[in-house]
């Protein structure tokens, strides 16, 4: 998702579980789609259940 911040364009990537909770966020300057997945990767390391599913916004970019 691209916001604005402080007149600059920023990314934000969240993590957000099935009830909608956000989990983590992550804004960068740059897009760095390595950096989101290690986020993710790292917050689902150690679930206390296992996802059923993984999924974007579903957005070309």
């Amino acid at each position: 998702m691209v916001c604005w911040i402080g007149g600059k364009r920023m990314y934000l990537w969240r993590v957000v579980d099935d009830e909608g909770e956000v989990l983590d966020i992550l804004v960068q300057g740059r897009r760095d789609t390595e950096a989101a997945l290690r986020l993710l990767r790292r917050l689902l390391n150690n679930p206390p259940i296992e996802p059923q599913a993984i999924t974007t916004d579903g957005l070309a970019s």
